[in-house]
């Protein structure tokens, strides 16, 4: 019987993608904490640059990719601490459309890693949920740039003397609900823009999912009947 061989890893090292994952998932695990502290915007951006860090690491595995991730990268890093401790010499529309073409470089990466994968190991599973939850970090900043741009972009139905803004956790827990396509009553969506990218955050969820299954499960079949013949 011949042995499979392992799917190489996207990143810098064996388990960048592994890495990355968690990451990503204890920055959602810590965000409705985190910007309750009362230097709350210091560990956000602490943890933000942890994860374009380790998000840059996760796709370099070439030289020429690795060089895109810096150059794309280091600047939204910069900008993200320049915001929180220079605002007036950079915007927060700055800040955050220079992470959201980062989160995208990365999103499309680990994307096409998993598309082009030959077997299914865990690497390849980890740059899939990874990829799932950068779309809904995408989608995140996303939200926060329309909100930005129209304070009455979107509208709360549950208390809404509050003062809530589509912001921090707000947006992120918008965000994952529109793409597990759960949708959330407390927040609608006013504008034309952020119906749009509700609309197609909510479809391109649903695709995402769909896709991964069937080509994870077409590898998985192709690998078994590959060691079958061996």
């Amino acid at each position: 019987m011949q042995a499979t061989r392992a799917e190489p890893s996207p990143g810098i090292w064996r388990y960048s993608a592994a890495g990355f994952l968690v990451m990503i998932v204890l920055m959602y695990l810590t965000e409705p904490y985190v910007e309750r502290l009362p230097d709350g915007r210091v560990a956000r951006g602490l943890i933000m640059s942890f994860v374009l860090f380790s998000g840059g690491l996760a796709v370099g595995e070439r030289k020429g990719i690795l060089v895109w991730a810096a150059v794309l990268g280091i600047p939204s890093i910069i900008m993200t601490w320049l915001w929180h401790f220079r605002p007036d010499l950079v915007s927060r529309e700055v800040a955050v459309g220079t992470a959201l073409l980062f989160v995208l470089f990365v999103s499309a990466r680990l994307f096409r890693f998993v598309l082009t994968a030959r077997t299914v190991d865990s690497e390849v599973l980890c740059a899939a949920v990874a990829t799932y939850l950068m779309l809904g970090l995408g989608l995140t900043l996303s939200y926060i740039l329309v909100a930005l741009a129209d304070p009455h972009a979107f509208a709360w139905t549950v208390s809404p003397a509050t003062g809530q803004a589509m912001d921090g956790f707000t947006a992120m827990y918008y965000s994952l609900t529109t793409q597990a396509t759960l949708g959330p009553g407390d927040i609608v969506p006013v504008s034309p823009t952020a119906r749009l990218l509700t609309m197609t955050q909510a479809i391109g969820g649903m695709f995402y999912v769909t896709i991964l299954i069937a080509r994870l499960v077409g590898v998985y079949s192709s690998q078994n009947r590959e060691t079958g013949r061996g």
